[in-house]
């Protein structure tokens, strides 16, 4: 099921198989309109979690992977520096939690803060 011109249900349901999707309008909103700037298929990696499979992957335990308000993700086609670059520098789309990682970025809808865990 289409969930917005680029997502689908599929992406957004925890990766256990557990069936657990919340749809958060805002993030949703937001992957949106990254996938319109860069025209690019964002690949999401995460973007429910239900709380045994957030444990699992050793999850923080107040992560907004089990409310449906993050993503984790990388885009094809888009070298991870320069995906880190763009992601760290789209405040204007991003205004809550963004992290870098050497896998890719996380997004979330909470508060303003920045992570780097890079190991370059």
């Amino acid at each position: 099921m289409k969930l917005s011109k680029h997502f689908t249900d599929v992406e957004f349901r925890c990766r256990c198989g557990c069936g657990q999707m919340i749809v958060n309008p805002k993030l949703l909103h937001k992957l949106e309109e990254l996938r319109e700037r860069i025209n690019k298929p964002i690949i999401i990696h995460c973007v429910n979690r239900c709380i045994e499979h957030n444990a699992a992957v050793g999850g923080v335990g107040n992560s907004y992977h089990i409310s449906g308000k993050a993503a984790d993700f990388h885009i094809k086609g888009l070298p991870m520096k320069n995906l880190h670059a763009l992601i760290l520098n789209s405040d204007d789309i991003f205004d809550g939690g963004i992290g870098v990682y050497d896998w890719g970025c996380h997004v979330d809808v909470g508060e303003k803060r920045v992570w780097d865990k890079r190991n370059e």
